[in-house]
């Protein structure tokens, strides 16, 4: 049953600034204000097409640049800068391929980690690329961003190599040991999560190794963790190995992830990796859900999901509610108090304090980034 929302409440969930797409289409994502217990636009949004979910607000707060693949002029258009408010197209660059990370690190710096493992140095003012890095082969990058740095890890067979670019536009790189863990040791996706206030970074490498990068001066030192979780039983052979982290503040880390594995029928599985919170400074873990194929973080909770639901806990590890049971949740995304569960064939609005379920969206929908807890005015 839905529960019903008091006048008051509807009172306070203002529009805000985002992005939607429809995971079923891959085309046709919308940036502009939207309403939060329906997702639909408050104002006539920009359609920006091929969206690959990497955004970047500029310092000043009027423009946001988006990770797209659109057809350019003697290259295929890369990243693209869109003005809040007006809710118009002012950019394009043409960088050959679309941007899978971006970091606005200055009025006339911007940087972009593309599909192909490339970094370029942008300039959003004249869209000229200033400078690009090739990171060689490897498998998919991960990325993150500081405040004053963008990151991202491209991994190998047995090593991974992260790339650093500052506010300058100066580049600097740093190999990492990958450990091997069987057949999936060669397929491992390693999380890299950074530190919102100091310049740091964490890499999860697998369930046993965290990472810890001081980023200044470009150091690293291996946390245990401890104790180890207890390895997941699984029929067939392991594709890959995909790990998520986000940063809980109090020097705690929250680690998810799942396995993909292709069994002798042919068919895929996916089989869930678990939650645990780990201290980066004592490397002790504390496992909260089994079941979780990713995590989430929405205000005073943790928000799991995966093929049993959704599940929410306080930061400290109790579970407050679960709600969706018997539904398998594809994605699930947080705006303030809500949060909206993707199911293949709906979208549930949550009431992340209580798990009441506010509203029913007839429509897989993925709310792709919050720019603005509120709409920008023209």
């Amino acid at each position: 049953m839905i529960a019903p929302v008091a006048a008051a409440g509807l009172a306070a969930l203002v529009p805000f600034a985002g992005i939607v797409s429809n995971p079923l289409t891959g085309v046709g994502t919308r940036v502009g204000c939207f309403h939060p217990l329906s997702l639909r636009a408050a104002s006539s949004p920009v359609v920006i097409g091929e969206y690959h979910h990497a955004w970047s607000v500029s310092p000043d707060g009027s423009r946001v640049a988006l990770g797209i693949s659109a057809p350019g002029a003697t290259a295929r258009v890369g990243v693209r800068v869109v003005e809040l408010g007006s809710w118009t197209a002012e950019l394009d660059v043409e960088t050959g391929i679309a941007a899978a990370g971006l970091a606005w690190l200055t009025d006339r710096r911007l940087v972009a980690g593309l599909l192909d493992r490339s970094i370029v140095l942008l300039d959003p003012v004249t869209g000229a690329v200033v400078d690009r890095w090739s990171e060689g082969s490897g498998e998919d990058a991960a990325t993150a961003r500081t405040r004053r740095r963008f990151l991202t890890l491209v991994t190998g067979r047995r090593v991974g190599r992260l790339s650093v670019v500052d506010a300058r536009g100066r580049l600097r790189r740093l190999s990492l040991r990958i450990p091997a863990d069987g057949p999936a040791g060669r397929r491992l996706r390693p999380a890299l999560v950074a530190h919102p206030r100091r310049e740091r970074a964490y890499v999860v490498m697998d369930a046993r190794t965290v990472i810890d990068i001081d980023l200044r001066r470009m150091r690293v030192r291996r946390i245990r963790v401890r104790p180890a979780p207890r390895p997941v039983e699984r029929a067939g052979e392991v594709g890959f190995r995909r790990w998520q982290a986000i940063w809980l503040g109090g020097g705690r880390i929250a680690v998810s992830g799942h396995d993909q594995l292709s069994r002798r029928n042919g068919r895929a599985a996916t089989v869930p990796a678990g939650l645990s919170t780990i201290d980066t400074r004592s490397g002790a873990a504390v496992r909260i859900d089994a079941d979780a194929n990713g995590v989430t973080r929405a205000p005073r909770r943790l928000l799991t999901y995966g093929l049993r639901g959704v599940r929410g806990y306080t930061l400290g590890g109790r579970r407050v509610f679960e709600v969706l049971r018997r539904k398998p949740v594809w994605n699930l995304d947080v705006a303030g108090r809500l949060a909206y569960a993707g199911t293949g064939t709906a979208t549930y609005v949550i009431d992340t304090r209580s798990g009441r379920v506010r509203q029913r969206i007839p429509r897989w929908l993925d709310l792709d980034g919050v720019i603005s807890r509120r709409c920008p005015r023209p």
